[in-house]
Parts: structure tokens; C-alpha cells; sequence
């Protein structure tokens, strides 16, 4: 069999030294579990997406840099790990196979998404490489994200080529009902190709993007095996029985090899040395976590897309004005479960219109929060707005104008508060 781990980690964009020893310390817990190999997720090095980063040479070069010092750690385990890779001018979304203290292998991604949040096009040039991974007696076959999602395409060229595992680096947004999507795609290579594949996902926020994680693998009848945790870091670790060769259905290698080449692309395959395959282990059933349910997973998309939005950018608190409405209710829990009530501020900020509920309604949350709430009166800011804008509004009635005044001037003192 081979113990597969899959690294389910939270990288931040151009934190290369945070995110190398957090790679690090998910290599030496797989290396505990006595993993074969482990994956992590695309361009999990650099973090996701780097946007116009990958125009700067010293990025580029700061990818190179600390891939090379993270390889030194990859002894006695395989490791495949995203990256922002280059060869002159060109740069590729990649993942390096690395193994023996060094990169032995580094695969280009092939089919690069142009659309919704992607731009891929604008940054990186496609590969024209198809790598096979040889690991005991088991064939893998490895590609990107998109690569997977396109069929035909580079994970039918593997298994035509004998390829009996197909592992898949991804850093794909969430959107309600997006794991699904995936599960079902995943599900139909699966069964289609007759082999196992094994999916890694990032997790966690970046800018306006949030990754769900829930890396998953499946059998080849479409079994969900193992599954991680949504909106978590993770170490998934699934042992995958060897697989028969003469599973029927399976196309000959060198069919597959004439296709791959057909299609201008090269085959390149590697050995891995192998630590713990062959030798006795006691297989261990792997982890399926459960799906939530649709209210708690945009719950906690929300909030973790709030939690790293403050966090990677270097803030530590915020302040909200609480209005004793349900919007901005919602928003100081969201900001609690984020980032801890110590670390939110509210204030109260009425007028000549607020009611008395709404004072008592903001009062209560903060109190079921543990939160501290502040009062501030905008009336005396009021008037004086009124009194200076009058005579200008003398041919008009009163309306809009007048109570989008109030919001302006709350977000006034909850600027100069925060």
C-alpha cells in the first residue's frame, strides 16, 4: 500500500519563510505517520493567488531560493508542492516532486483558466511535459488544479500511459455548493479512468477569495475514501491498497504514450525511493468528514475570509457601529467568532431619529458578545450639517439627501475611531 498525506495548510501571498516552515512542519508530521508521500497544495509555496507578484524577478527568485532550502527537508519521504517556477523569460504555475534532499522533478501546469477570478494567462505559459511518478509498484500520474477539470485532457493521458493514481494540487475558490461540483467531477475521472485520484485544496482567505480546503480521495468507483475539514489546516493521511494491473478496461501504456505525444507533449517519468512501502504497516482507516450544512458552511466561509483578511494584512482589531438592526448584528458576530471579542470595539452612534429599541437592541448584543459598546450622538454634527447646507437646499424638500447625511457622518467618527 502507500500512505498518502495530504498537506491541507493556509498560505499567506509572499510570505515565502511562513509558509516554508509551515510546509516544513506538516513534512516532519507525515514523517511521524510514516507517509510515502505528501502533497501540498498549488502554488502553496508562494501563496494564492500571487496576482502581478509574478512580475517582479525577485519573486520569481524567491521561489527558486526556498524551494531549494525546503528540498533539504525531504529525506526519507516524497513531497509534491506547489510553486511559481521559470525557465528564462517564462514563468509556470508548478509542482516540484521532491525526495533524496533534492527537487527531482518539477511539473508545468498545462491548461491554464482564463476566467471568473483567473488570469492565468496573463502570468504563466502552459507545460508541455506529462510526468509519471513510479513508487513501489504503483504508477502516479500528477497535474494542477484546471488540469483535472479539462477532459480529455492531462489525467487521461497518465492513465492511458498506466498511470493507477492521480494526485492533484488545487487552490480553488469557494462559492456555495462549489465542493460538490468538484466531488462529482472528481467521482467521474475516478470511474472513468479506472484509477484513484487524490485531490489537495488550500484553505483559508486571501483578499476577496476564500479556499474551503475539504482535499478529499476516491476510489475508483467513485467512493469518497477519505475527506478533510472544511475551513481548517488539516494533515489528511489515507492508505491506498496497491492496485491490480490487470484491471479491465485499462488502455495499454503505449497508446496512451502516442496520444501524449500526438498532443506535442513530452513523458517524463521518475522513481521514488520508497521509505515505508513494502514494509509492514498496520493500515489505518482514513478520516471522512462530514459536509455542513449550507447556513453553517457560507457561515464559516465568511468568517475565515474576515479572520485572514485582518490577519494577513497586519491589523488586530476593528470597530463596527452597531445600529440594533440585524445587518450590523450579524457583522460584530462574524468579527467575534473571527477574531475574538477582546479584539472588536462598537460604537453606538444615535440621532433625533434612533428609537429606543434600537439603543436597547445594540445594548443587548454587546452584552451577549462580551463586547464593549460606546454611545456617541451624531445630533449636535447633524445640525450643523443642516444649518450650513440649508441655504443652498432652500428650493428643494427635505428627503434623501438629509438621512444619508447621518451615514456619512458615523462613518466619520468610525474612521477616526478606528
Amino acid at each position: 500500500m502507500i500512505r498518502l498525506g495530504l498537506g491541507q495548510i493556509n498560505p499567506t501571498v509572499g510570505d515565502f519563510d511562513g509558509n516554508s516552515q509551515k510546509i516544513a512542519g506538516f513534512i516532519a508530521e507525515a514523517k511521524t505517520r510514516q507517509c510515502d508521500l505528501v502533497l501540498f497544495p498549488e502554488l502553496a509555496l508562494c501563496g494564492y493567488p500571487p496576482e502581478d507578484l509574478l512580475l517582479k524577478r525577485a519573486f520569481i527568485g524567491a521561489n527558486r531560493q526556498h524551494l531549494r532550502k525546503l528540498a533539504t527537508v525531504c529525506k526519507g519521504i516524497n513531497v509534491i508542492c506547489g510553486y511559481a517556477g521559470s525557465r528564462g523569460n517564462n514563468v509556470y504555475n508548478s509542482a516540484a516532486v521532491m525526495g533524496s534532499g533534492q527537487v527531482l522533478l518539477s511539473y508545468n501546469k498545462i491548461a491554464l483558466p482564463n476566467y471568473g477570478v483567473f488570469d492565468e494567462r496573463r502570468y504563466f505559459v502552459p507545460g508541455n511535459e506529462v510526468p509519471l511518478l513510479q513508487l513501489g509498484k504503483t504508477l502516479i500520474g500528477i497535474n494542477i488544479c484546471e488540469d483535472i477539470w479539462v477532459c480529455p485532457g492531462v489525467s487521461e493521458q497518465q492513465t492511458a500511459l498506466g498511470a493507477q493514481l492521480i494526485l492533484n494540487i488545487s487552490s480553488s475558490p469557494y462559492h456555495q455548493h462549489k465542493a460538490e461540483e468538484r466531488i462529482e467531477m472528481l467521482r467521474d475521472r475516478a470511474r472513468s479512468n479506472r484509477c484513484y485520484v487524490g485531490y489537495i485544496n488550500s484553505v483559508g482567505g486571501q483578499d476577496e477569495l476564500v479556499f474551503d480546503g475539504a482535499s478529499l480521495v476516491i476510489d475508483p468507483t467513485g467512493k469518497v475514501i477519505a475527506r478533510a475539514t472544511q475551513f481548517a489546516e488539516e494533515l489528511l493521511v489515507v492508505d491506498i491498497p496497491e492496485i491490480k494491473e490487470h484491471r479491465r478496461g485499462r488502455q495499454k501504456p503505449r497508446g496512451g504514450n502516442a496520444h501524449a505525444l500526438a498532443q506535442g507533449l513530452a513523458v517524463r517519468q521518475v522513481e521514488l525511493k520508497a521509505s515505508f512501502v513494502g514494509k509492514a504497516r498496520r493500515a489505518r482507516k482514513a478520516r471522512c468528514a462530514k459536509r455542513l450544512v449550507d447556513a453553517e458552511e457560507v457561515y464559516q466561509a465568511v468568517t475565515l475570509g474576515v479572520s485572514d483578511y485582518i490577519r494577513k494584512n497586519g491589523f488586530r482589531q476593528v470597530i463596527i457601529g452597531l445600529s440594533g438592526g440585524i445587518d450590523s448584528a450579524l457583522t460584530a458576530a462574524i468579527a467575534v467568532d473571527a477574531i475574538g471579542k477582546e479584539n472588536v470595539f462598537t460604537l453606538f452612534l444615535p440621532s433625533r431619529y434612533s428609537s429606543e429599541l434600537s439603543r436597547v437592541a445594540a445594548k443587548r448584543q454587546a452584552q451577549l458578545l462580551g463586547i464593549r459598546m460606546d454611545t456617541v450622538s451624531i445630533d449636535d454634527l447633524f445640525e450643523e450639517y443642516e444649518e450650513t447646507l440649508t441655504p443652498l437646499f432652500r428650493d428643494y424638500k427635505a428627503g434623501l439627501t438629509e438621512e444619508n447625511l447621518q451615514a456619512r457622518i458615523r462613518g466619520n467618527i468610525l474612521m477616526a475611531f478606528s
